[in-house]
């Protein structure tokens, strides 16, 4: 995989990333997100113990899992998140987390589809 196809899953996963945190996906919006997210291989490290401190933190709204997160990420090992970085509005507020799930994902086949051959 090239060093762009790296930047652009890496950015990818952040903004998925910052629309759970922001509320954009609410509810029902965020566990399916969850879900269809369950299996996705996250480039970054720091992404992927994010990923699961939502996942652990299913049902809060987005003012209650801004106030969590943090403890959550500490409790499972990890203290040092930069949580500004996922709490920073940015251009997921304009999209649906619908579309960014699938993008991210489609993008993911992709690389391993190229990974293949």
């Amino acid at each position: 995989m090239t060093d762009e196809r790296i930047t652009r899953r890496l950015q990818m996963e952040l903004t998925v990333l910052r629309a759970i945190c922001s509320g954009q996906g609410a509810g029902d919006l965020r566990e399916m997100s969850v879900r269809g997210l369950s299996a996705y291989s996250w480039k970054s490290a720091e992404h992927r113990v994010v990923f699961e401190a939502i996942a652990r933190l299913r049902r809060r709204d987005a003012e209650r899992l801004r106030e969590e997160l943090p403890a959550q990420a500490t409790r499972m090992g990890f203290p040092d998140v930069d949580w500004a970085a996922y709490f920073t509005a940015g251009e997921e507020e304009r999209a649906d987390l619908q579309v960014l799930v699938r993008e991210l994902m489609a993008a993911a086949a992709q690389d391993a589809e190229t990974n293949r051959t």
